[in-house]
């Protein structure tokens, strides 16, 4: 029997595994950015100082000056061309053109002196006791006037034609009758306090006390109605209304 050689079929070549090319990742498109619209701030002048002020004299130095007498001199003020000063328990008043050079005149009578005022040529002063003191001479000589009652005179002023005065410990005041300030009526007061100042702006009176948040007002200087300051039981010494 004849031997049958095998023949070799073809040989196949394994087809090569195909590796898949990588998906290129993509950028993601920028969101384009949106730059805001700056408003400048505008730019404010500065406000121009005032030229206009009058000249300020040098305060370099304090100069001395003595008053006629070493008393207690509690007020001082300024009208009509002069300084008039009264004091504690004296019969003097200093009076003084300049400041600077003083001299003393005699008051009616010896009393602890608190305030005084001027008004329609004529200096008013008040102190302890029922006695006024009034100069038609710039101070230079002082002849007596009755108040009403006794009482610690603490402040007098002079509106329109009359003089008007206040003292403590009392719910009364006094006015004079006319210009001359030698005859005084009193007056009520809405509560006896140490009323201690007096003031006046057109169509108002008003007055403060010691020790107390009330004031008193009035329309007509006469009738006199209570108010009420903002704070409680202060030592108001002083009022002043300033006119515009």
């Amino acid at each position: 029997t004849p031997t049958v050689t095998p023949t070799n079929g073809p040989t196949f070549t394994p087809t090569p595994t195909l590796t898949p090319s990588p998906t290129p990742t993509r950028s993601p498109t920028p969101t384009p950015t949106t730059t805001p619209t700056v408003t400048p701030t505008p730019t404010r002048s500065p406000t121009p100082t005032p030229t206009n002020y009058p000249a300020l004299p040098p305060f370099t130095t304090i100069t001395l000056n003595n008053l006629p007498y070493s008393l207690n001199w509690n007020h001082v003020k300024y009208a009509n061309g002069i300084f008039v000063s009264v004091a504690d328990n004296s019969d003097k008043a200093a009076i003084s053109n300049d400041g600077v050079n003083w001299y003393s005149s005699n008051l009616p009578t010896f009393t602890k002196w608190n305030c005084t005022a001027f008004g329609a040529g004529r200096w008013v002063a008040v102190g302890q006791g029922n006695i006024a003191a009034v100069s038609t001479d710039q101070g230079l000589s002082w002849y007596p006037a009755a108040l009403p009652f006794y009482g610690n005179w603490s402040n007098v002023i002079f509106v329109n034609g009359n003089f008007y005065a206040i003292c403590y410990n009392s719910n009364k005041g006094a006015i004079s009758s006319d210009i001359t300030a030698t005859t005084w009526f009193e007056f009520d007061l809405p509560a006896e306090l140490d009323w201690s100042s007096i003031s006046y702006k057109p169509g108002r009176f008003v007055i403060t006390a010691l020790n107390s948040n009330l004031v008193a007002t009035s329309l007509n200087g006469v009738t006199w109605t209570k108010g009420q300051a903002s704070e409680s039981s202060k030592n108001f010494l002083s009022i002043n209304i300033l006119r515009s």
